[in-house]
């Protein structure tokens, strides 16, 4: 998701070039994301090609944003460990 977050229409081939999966495997991701609102994907026909563009929707956008603020939070606490215990 946080390759989609520029706002940007990527297609499929980006995706899977870019996060090193196979076609199943991207394919089964992107079909969850999609169920569950996260995503949206549009067919397209280039002559007999067919091409699949994914694009994150608002309520992707915020839960990728839930998510990030949770990871801090947690990254926040591991940096707070770790600077109480440098303390003498």
């Amino acid at each position: 998701m946080t390759t989609l977050c520029d706002g940007m229409e990527v297609e499929f081939s980006y995706l899977r070039t870019t996060l090193g999966l196979t076609d199943g495997n991207l394919g089964r991701h992107l079909e969850l994301l999609a169920q569950r609102g996260y995503i949206s994907m549009r067919k397209t026909y280039n002559g007999r090609r067919q091409r699949s563009w994914i694009q994150l929707t608002p309520v992707g956008e915020a839960a990728l944003a839930a998510e990030a603020r949770v990871l801090r939070s947690i990254l926040a606490t591991i940096d707070g460990v770790n600077h109480a215990e440098s303390v003498p």
